[in-house]
């Protein structure tokens, strides 16, 4: 028994048309939300970000789902000929998608070696961040961030926060006190480059290499 009954692939026409342009549409979307995540990546200066690997996985169900799609759509043109035109554009759109995980693993590769390692503070030259970015000359006091906005109120406090703590730390805790601040400032950088304004991006990004200079002075006292 076929798993299509000649009533039913009668009928199919309109749903074919109507898969066809929603995975067209949302194909559309996913390449506007792997430019999204190529863009914060250049944002994030550590290895292994949370980003490119939420991206990575995103791919690979896209890429499951068109298969799957194109498979059953050539399952149906082997039956009905006449559903052929929409097996061809699921099976470009899943061909377009591998392109994506290629250009993805290429752009990954190539924007990792200008990363740094995990806890290698003391390797990153914050001044050329600043000069990479275009945010050498700015101040804090810069007039971007609405104190009214959740994002830019927890931006501010959490930055007055990690401040806080690397002025607090000890010669006698400053082994651990270091790991947890790197760890966190980390995730400083990797939570505030992903908003989609690029000025508060770099704003966060200013306030990032402000949090790495004074940690890399703190640590030379204290040696």
């Amino acid at each position: 028994m076929l798993f299509f009954n000649n009533n039913y692939l009668a009928n199919m026409k309109e749903f074919c048309i109507a898969l066809t342009v929603t995975g067209s549409l949302l194909f559309v979307f996913h390449i506007f939300y792997f430019l999204y995540i190529c863009s914060v990546s250049c944002y994030t200066i550590f290895k292994k970000e949370k980003y490119a690997q939420m991206d990575l996985f995103v791919n690979i169900v896209v890429l499951s789902l068109n298969a799957i799609v194109s498979c059953v759509l050539s399952y149906i043109t082997s039956i009905e000929n006449e559903y052929w035109p929409y097996t061809l554009v699921w099976w470009i759109l899943t061909i377009l998608v591998v392109g994506i995980i290629v250009a993805r693993f290429i752009f990954i590769n190539e924007i990792n070696k200008e990363k740094y390692k995990f806890f290698n503070i003391n390797e990153i030259n914050v001044n050329k961040l600043r000069s990479k970015f275009k945010i050498e000359n700015w101040k804090v006091s810069n007039g971007i961030l609405n104190p009214k906005k959740k994002w830019d109120q927890s931006l501010s406090n959490e930055y007055i926060n990690l401040s806080n703590r690397i002025n607090e730390i000890s010669i006698n805790q400053i082994d651990k006190t270091r790991v947890d601040l790197i760890s966190d400032i980390i995730m400083f950088n990797e939570n505030y480059s992903s908003v989609f304004c690029v000025k508060k991006r770099k704003y966060a990004m200013l306030l990032f290499t402000n949090l790495i200079e004074q940690l890399q002075k703190k640590l030379s006292i204290l040696k």
